[in-house]
């Protein structure tokens, strides 16, 4: 029993793998062939605009299309993939029925996801390189990193709203697997965290 249970899982992460490979040959090939079509801003998308409900997504979504979040810090004039892209997440999904929601990130901060679907989030809100799965990409081996806050009296009001700003900034950018250490500076005296 033991040998078949596990070749039954071999075989469905094969599978899923196969599907992983698939979009990622698509994708490499997008990059040589500009797309046909710029496709809709999540954000843009509407129920109204043709959405139906798929008991597999819980949701109404667009199986004939794939909707993008745009960064507010993408260039101006992002690589889009192109139309083969579509059609690859398309069929993973008629071939796969177990596999559900698809996507694509950019290094320039571009999202693509199959199916399309209604968000009513801001529109340049989501940057994908600050999610996990970006992160992990990007940087897979585990960081040390200490963050040092200063509390004396020269961090005004705005000083310290910045500073913590950027604290939660290098904090999202982190993977699960990074070391934090922090060490907050009051009057010349050091604390750790």
């Amino acid at each position: 029993m033991i040998p078949n249970l596990a070749a039954s899982v071999s075989n469905k992460f094969k599978e899923r793998f196969q599907v992983v490979q698939k979009l990622k040959e698509a994708v490499e090939k997008s990059w040589e062939t500009p797309p046909g079509t710029t496709p809709t801003e999540c954000c843009q998308v509407k129920y109204s605009s043709g959405l139906e409900y798929d008991s597999r997504f819980r949701s109404k979504v667009g199986l004939s299309s794939i909707c993008v979040k745009i960064s507010k810090n993408a260039p101006s004039n992002p690589i889009h993939v192109a139309d083969a892209v579509k059609e690859a997440l398309k069929t993973n999904s008629r071939d796969n029925p177990v596999i559900k929601w698809q996507y694509f990130a950019s290094e320039q901060g571009v999202y693509w996801n199959y199916p399309a679907f209604e968000d009513k989030a801001d529109c340049r809100a989501y940057d994908p390189r600050f999610r996990p799965f970006s992160v992990e990409t990007a940087t897979p081996e585990p960081k040390d990193v200490v963050l040092v806050i200063d509390h004396s009296g020269s961090m005004n009001p705005s000083r310290m709203t910045a500073t913590k700003e950027a604290a939660k900034t290098v904090l999202n950018t982190m993977n699960p697997r990074d070391r934090v250490s922090f060490l907050s500076f009051l009057r010349n005296q050091s604390i750790g965290i």
